[in-house]
């Protein structure tokens, strides 16, 4: 069994002082506070996406481990575009497989220091290269699947409107949020267009941050902590770039899934306010065209969702993960869910890789 046995974040924001490995140890003494034990990796495991570009570094996971101390670990950073999830699937599976009894998970990434546009280049290079030369960013085929959903569905900009107006509502009630304000339709359609018809309100807001948390197998959790969650399962899949209503490999991991997640608290990787939409509607979670008028039937994104409550890039589904451990644990200070279960979301910006982790209260 692997069991989440700690977790620790620091808010999503623009830390210009502050390296990556600063970050790392700030989550990392949140971790620790709330432990019985200073932890003992056997393996350290970093997700971060954009470090040789927004911080010129390499060896990143060795430098981390050794900054907080945990020298002779075995280290690695794993990267799929922004998807963490293959940081999540990599942690589960060397518990799960007895090579490690403990991984201390991290994710980490530094955005702000960097101008508005070389952060677009950098995501641009997910994109195959072609489009890379031609200027294509990822936003572009953003606003290419939401005039498809509004092709398709024969909705308007309106429908979409619902999310961030959501998310903001959420973030309101999380301090660790970075935009802990409300907003009203209106603001939403008035926001700057960043490419027809996404908006401003439509796109993450993208900071720096760093998430921790400790995995463990059953025989040594308790030593660390009596405040247990179970992660019980992670799946993965990928495919191709699709300009459509549904995402190739959102779909076929709601089939690795299995059994239906309606009972479950969800996260899913909001990068755009249709990403959302396909998301919620790829897992089955509400009906296709429907999604976004019938928020409020589901539990999801309580934490404030990219949107709202940041979008730190690699980092985003270790943050994912130590949430949903305080959530369940009944130690997250926002709003919280009342379900025993939960299921996070993890994909790229536009969703060509995509992985699933199953959470259960212990």
């Amino acid at each position: 069994m692997v069991v989440i046995v700690g977790a620790s974040i620091v808010p999503i924001n623009r830390y210009y002082e502050s390296s990556a490995e600063d970050l790392a140890f700030e989550a990392y003494k949140g971790l620790t506070g709330e432990l019985k034990d200073r932890p003992k990796a056997d393996v350290v495991v970093i997700s971060s996406t954009y470090a040789e570009l927004s911080t010129n570094s390499v060896n990143l996971a060795n430098k981390i481990a050794s900054y907080l101390g945990h020298q002779g670990s075995a280290v690695m950073r794993v990267e799929a575009g922004e998807s963490g999830g293959p940081a999540v699937y990599t942690a589960f599976s060397l518990i799960k497989s007895g090579i490690a009894d403990s991984v201390l998970l991290i994710g980490v990434e530094k955005m702000a220091d960097q101008h508005g546009k070389t952060i677009q280049e950098y995501m641009a290079r997910g994109l195959n290269y072609k489009d890379y030369l031609a200027g294509v960013m990822p936003v572009h085929y953003a606003a290419l699947m939401m005039k498809k959903y509004i092709e398709v569905y024969r909705v308007d900009y309106d429908y979409f409107v619902n999310w961030p107006v959501k998310m903001h509502s959420y973030a309101v009630e999380n301090p660790m949020a970075m935009l802990k304000f409300k907003v009203t339709p209106q603001q939403v359609k008035d926001s700057l267009v960043i490419s027809e018809p996404i908006r401003l309100y439509d796109t993450g807001a993208r900071g720096d941050g760093a998430a921790v948390v400790l995995l463990t197998s059953e025989e040594v959790a308790r030593k660390y902590s009596d405040d247990l969650a179970k992660l019980q399962s992670v799946k993965g899949s990928s495919g191709d770039l699709e300009v459509s209503t549904s995402a190739m490999a959102v779909r076929d991991l709601a089939l690795k899934l299995g059994d239906s997640v309606r009972d479950y608290y969800v996260q899913v990787h909001d990068s755009y306010s249709v990403a959302a939409a396909i998301q919620l509607e790829d897992l089955g979670l509400l009906p296709r065209g429907r999604s976004l008028t019938e928020l409020d039937s589901v539990e999801v994104n309580f934490e404030g969702g990219l949107k709202a409550r940041g979008y730190p890039g690699g980092a985003t589904a270790v943050y994912q993960l130590a949430e949903i451990y305080l959530q369940l644990t009944q130690k997250f200070k926002g709003r919280t869910t009342s379900k025993e279960k939960a299921l996070m979301i993890s994909t790229d910006d536009l969703m060509t890789v995509a992985y699933g982790a199953k959470v259960i209260r212990e």
